[in-house]
């Protein structure tokens, strides 16, 4: 994978994410395990290539109704 199609963000403390993360419409996959997030921007659906998704111990309670049209979506009970 290209790099400008990895995004990991895992142990840093987070509490959310920019809606700009939504812009990196290349991006494949996306790990932000470990943090504190509560939720995610609201235009996650707009990541179409996104394939793995990984955002284990944190306080996420729902995703974002966006994310229903990507190809993860399937996979979502592994990701919280």
């Amino acid at each position: 994978m290209y790099l400008s199609q990895v995004l990991k963000l895992n142990n840093n403390l987070l509490r959310d994410l920019p809606e700009s993360v939504s812009l990196l419409t290349r991006l494949r996959l996306l790990e932000a395990k470990d943090n504190y997030l509560k939720e995610l921007p609201s235009q996650m659906g707009c990541l179409k290539e996104l394939r793995v998704l990984r955002l284990t111990n944190n306080e996420l309670k729902t995703l974002p109704t966006s994310m229903n049209q990507l190809q993860v979506a399937g996979q979502m009970n592994r990701i919280m």
